[in-house]
């Protein structure tokens, strides 16, 4: 059943309807059909997208540039030209941040291609990650949802370097647990990526150094992916900026925690742990939330705030 959809806000920015909607719904849906995803998803000509029963808004395609404007505004880097934006390299939330304590090779660091004709203006990514003895993350899956359209660009298994050895494959999450796994999912007629350099190939077939990227502890993913990018909207570091910088939990700043929250809805499994798609969808919708609801989303902010205070979470 889908889920529900947040209301309107007084801007409409999100309003969809009319011939250009239907246009766009039917080429999107054909796009979605050729990517061959495990899943059923459907662009509907009423505003929804709707992707394993939840349902999420589409953007109007005349509102594309004041939508994009207002993301912008989100972007945790400012007083930059996009350029300038995109050579920084977007920080760790400061709840998450002692977690990350392994190195990357400096050497594999790429900044997102120059400007090119065809990149997206702003792109939700999510990946999911196993982590190694060296203390490093390791992309196993990828996905990512263009956000004015809504439409999903990729939704893979990425294969790891059989000589890393793997100190916890986070099998509840990545629904992994031994090399073996991925080539059971080729048979299962999966799309399997060759490593973080074939992952990050592929994300850059949509990308740019104007690309805005939306992500959930972005910085985990895009060092993984070894992409050195500042126009960034992580979604933990919009809450911790809402509330003022004061402490907060983990559990208050878990994904299924914020949709459940703010959007009223729980996010499901596939058969490899955490659907990476449905994520990216959530870190889409939440985005898209807060630019509407900006007083509202303060408002939670600052109440978690209060109640890690407390002590009541």
């Amino acid at each position: 059943m889908p889920m529900p959809i947040p209301p309107a806000s007084a801007s409409n920015v999100l309003s969809v309807g009319g011939p250009a909607e239907i246009e766009q719904a039917n080429e999107l849906q054909g796009k979605i059909m050729r990517m061959l995803i495990t899943a059923d998803i459907a662009i509907q000509h009423d505003g929804k997208i709707v992707y394993d029963g939840a349902a999420w808004i589409r953007i109007g395609v005349a509102r594309h540039s004041e939508a994009i404007g207002m993301i912008d505004e989100l972007v945790h880097l400012r007083k930059l030209s996009n350029q300038g934006q995109a050579k920084q390299h977007v920080s760790h939330p400061t709840t998450f941040a002692p977690d990350f304590v392994g190195e990357y090779p400096s050497s594999d660091f790429e900044q997102l291609n120059e400007p090119q004709d065809g990149s997206l203006r702003a792109v939700a990514l999510c990946c999911s990650k196993i982590l190694l003895e060296s203390h490093c993350e390791e992309i196993v899956k990828i996905a990512a949802v263009d956000v004015l359209t809504g439409r999903p660009l990729m939704s893979y298994l990425v294969c790891t370097d059989p000589t890393d050895k793997v100190q916890d494959w986070r099998t509840s999450l990545t629904g992994l647990s031994h090399l073996q796994d991925f080539e059971a999912a080729r048979l299962q007629r999966f799309k399997v990526l060759k490593g973080w350099t074939a992952a990050r190939a592929a994300l850059s077939k949509f990308v740019d150094q104007n690309t805005i990227l939306l992500g959930y502890n972005l910085r985990s993913d895009l060092d993984a992916l070894r992409i050195r990018h500042g126009r960034c909207v992580d979604l933990i570091k919009l809450v911790e900026k809402a509330a003022e910088n004061r402490p907060l939990s983990k559990q208050q700043l878990r994904l299924e925690t914020l949709l459940r929250d703010l959007l009223k809805v729980q996010v499901r499994n596939d058969q490899f742990g955490r659907d990476c798609l449905q994520d990216a969808f959530a870190v889409r919708g939440l985005t898209l939330w807060i630019v509407r609801e900006k007083d509202k989303f303060v408002q939670y902010a600052k109440e978690k705030a209060l109640d890690y205070q407390r002590g009541s979470i």
